[in-house]
Protein backbone atom coordinates (compact mmCIF):
# COMPACT_ATOMS: atom_id res chain seq x y z
CA UNK A 1 0.00 0.00 0.00
CA UNK A 2 1.33 3.35 -0.87
CA UNK A 3 2.54 5.73 1.71
CA UNK A 4 -0.26 8.20 0.11
CA UNK A 5 -2.89 6.31 0.75
CA UNK A 6 -2.24 5.67 4.59
CA UNK A 7 -1.61 9.29 4.72
CA UNK A 8 -4.70 10.11 3.16
CA UNK A 9 -7.42 7.90 5.41
CA UNK A 10 -10.59 9.70 5.83
CA UNK A 11 -12.40 8.85 9.08
CA UNK A 12 -16.15 8.98 10.52
CA UNK A 13 -18.01 8.19 13.22
CA UNK A 14 -22.00 8.31 14.14
CA UNK A 15 -24.59 6.41 16.28
CA UNK A 16 -26.49 5.64 14.20
CA UNK A 17 -29.49 4.44 16.24
CA UNK A 18 -30.52 1.59 14.28
CA UNK A 19 -28.32 0.05 10.88
CA UNK A 20 -31.47 -1.76 9.58
CA UNK A 21 -33.32 0.85 8.20
CA UNK A 22 -30.35 3.15 7.48
CA UNK A 23 -28.16 1.18 5.73
CA UNK A 24 -28.42 2.99 1.86
CA UNK A 25 -27.95 6.68 3.02
CA UNK A 26 -24.74 5.26 5.80
CA UNK A 27 -23.69 3.83 2.62
CA UNK A 28 -24.50 7.09 0.41
CA UNK A 29 -22.96 9.24 3.18
CA UNK A 30 -19.77 7.07 3.15
CA UNK A 31 -19.45 7.18 -0.28
CA UNK A 32 -20.18 10.82 -0.97
CA UNK A 33 -18.15 11.83 1.88
CA UNK A 34 -15.26 9.73 1.03
CA UNK A 35 -14.66 8.29 4.29
CA UNK A 36 -12.45 5.44 4.07
CA UNK A 37 -13.16 4.00 7.59
CA UNK A 38 -16.43 4.43 9.30
CA UNK A 39 -17.29 4.03 12.71
CA UNK A 40 -20.76 3.40 13.99
CA UNK A 41 -22.18 2.57 17.31
CA UNK A 42 -25.91 1.97 18.27
CA UNK A 43 -26.18 -0.48 15.25
CA UNK A 44 -28.98 -2.65 16.44
CA UNK A 45 -28.59 -5.87 14.86
CA UNK A 46 -28.56 -9.05 15.93
CA UNK A 47 -26.86 -12.38 15.60
CA UNK A 48 -26.81 -13.63 11.90
CA UNK A 49 -27.39 -10.02 10.33
CA UNK A 50 -24.93 -8.56 8.70
CA UNK A 51 -24.03 -6.39 5.57
CA UNK A 52 -21.11 -7.58 3.72
CA UNK A 53 -20.76 -5.69 0.68
CA UNK A 54 -22.36 -2.09 0.49
CA UNK A 55 -22.38 -0.03 -2.07
CA UNK A 56 -18.30 -0.48 -2.47
CA UNK A 57 -18.34 -0.68 1.18
CA UNK A 58 -16.38 -3.49 3.20
CA UNK A 59 -17.85 -4.11 6.23
CA UNK A 60 -16.57 -5.84 9.59
CA UNK A 61 -19.34 -6.31 11.77
CA UNK A 62 -19.38 -6.81 15.75
CA UNK A 63 -23.24 -7.48 16.15
CA UNK A 64 -25.05 -7.83 19.56
CA UNK A 65 -26.25 -11.22 20.98
CA UNK A 66 -29.04 -9.24 22.96
CA UNK A 67 -32.33 -9.39 20.90
CA UNK A 68 -35.19 -8.35 22.05
CA UNK A 69 -39.21 -8.63 21.51
CA UNK A 70 -39.27 -6.60 18.46
CA UNK A 71 -36.81 -8.56 16.42
CA UNK A 72 -34.34 -5.55 17.44
CA UNK A 73 -30.69 -6.08 19.01
CA UNK A 74 -29.03 -4.01 21.17
CA UNK A 75 -25.96 -1.84 21.18
CA UNK A 76 -23.54 -3.43 18.90
CA UNK A 77 -20.45 -1.56 17.39
CA UNK A 78 -19.42 -1.76 13.50
CA UNK A 79 -16.65 -1.00 11.52
CA UNK A 80 -17.68 -0.04 7.67
CA UNK A 81 -14.13 0.09 5.25
CA UNK A 82 -13.79 1.22 1.65
CA UNK A 83 -11.76 -1.22 -0.35
CA UNK A 84 -9.07 1.90 -1.11
CA UNK A 85 -8.09 0.66 2.55
CA UNK A 86 -9.12 -2.46 3.28
CA UNK A 87 -5.68 -4.01 2.78
CA UNK A 88 -3.98 -1.70 5.74
CA UNK A 89 -6.90 -2.41 7.84
CA UNK A 90 -6.51 -5.32 10.84
CA UNK A 91 -9.22 -6.67 13.88
CA UNK A 92 -6.70 -6.56 16.98
CA UNK A 93 -9.50 -7.38 19.39
CA UNK A 94 -13.06 -7.58 20.16
CA UNK A 95 -14.53 -7.68 23.30
CA UNK A 96 -17.13 -10.16 24.72
CA UNK A 97 -19.51 -7.09 25.77
CA UNK A 98 -19.86 -5.99 21.89
CA UNK A 99 -19.20 -2.49 23.15
CA UNK A 100 -15.25 -2.37 21.99
CA UNK A 101 -13.16 -3.26 19.87
CA UNK A 102 -9.56 -1.91 18.48
CA UNK A 103 -8.33 -1.92 14.69
CA UNK A 104 -4.87 -1.42 13.34
CA UNK A 105 -4.58 0.88 10.38
CA UNK A 106 -1.15 0.95 8.72
CA UNK A 107 1.08 1.77 12.16
CA UNK A 108 -1.78 3.12 14.22
CA UNK A 109 -4.76 1.72 16.62
CA UNK A 110 -8.17 3.00 16.85
CA UNK A 111 -10.26 1.68 19.43
CA UNK A 112 -14.13 1.97 18.86
CA UNK A 113 -16.26 2.30 22.11
CA UNK A 114 -19.79 2.44 23.23
CA UNK A 115 -20.90 2.71 26.57
CA UNK A 116 -25.14 2.62 27.42
CA UNK A 117 -26.27 5.25 29.04
CA UNK A 118 -27.51 3.36 31.91
CA UNK A 119 -24.22 1.85 32.15
CA UNK A 120 -21.85 4.81 31.79
CA UNK A 121 -20.22 4.78 34.97
CA UNK A 122 -17.06 4.14 36.83
CA UNK A 123 -17.11 -0.01 36.53
CA UNK A 124 -17.58 0.37 33.14
CA UNK A 125 -14.76 2.76 32.62
CA UNK A 126 -12.29 0.22 34.07
CA UNK A 127 -13.10 -2.46 32.21
CA UNK A 128 -13.02 -0.73 29.35
CA UNK A 129 -9.10 0.25 29.87
CA UNK A 130 -8.66 -2.80 30.97
CA UNK A 131 -9.11 -4.25 27.53
CA UNK A 132 -7.11 -2.23 25.86
CA UNK A 133 -4.47 -3.14 28.62
CA UNK A 134 -4.98 -6.53 27.29
CA UNK A 135 -4.10 -5.43 23.99
CA UNK A 136 -0.44 -6.20 24.36
CA UNK A 137 0.60 -4.91 20.78
CA UNK A 138 -0.93 -1.40 21.32
CA UNK A 139 1.83 1.02 21.19
CA UNK A 140 -0.38 3.61 22.93
CA UNK A 141 1.67 6.95 21.22
CA UNK A 142 -0.33 5.20 18.29
CA UNK A 143 -3.64 4.99 20.15
CA UNK A 144 -7.31 7.03 18.65
CA UNK A 145 -10.45 6.42 21.14
CA UNK A 146 -13.54 7.16 19.73
CA UNK A 147 -16.70 6.61 20.75
CA UNK A 148 -19.94 7.28 22.47
CA UNK A 149 -19.48 7.51 26.30
CA UNK A 150 -22.51 8.75 27.11
CA UNK A 151 -20.81 11.03 29.86
CA UNK A 152 -22.65 12.55 32.73
CA UNK A 153 -21.49 15.62 34.14
CA UNK A 154 -23.48 15.86 37.15
CA UNK A 155 -26.99 17.01 37.73
CA UNK A 156 -28.39 19.31 35.71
Amino acid sequence: MSEDVVNSVRFGFANVRGLRSRVEGVSKFMVGNKIDIFFLVETWLVEGESFSYLNGCYTEMRLSTDAVKSKRGQEGVTVLASERVKSIISIVKKSDTKRWLVIKVADYYIACAYFPPKSAGKEEIVEFFSFLHECKEIVWENLLVVGDFNARMGSI
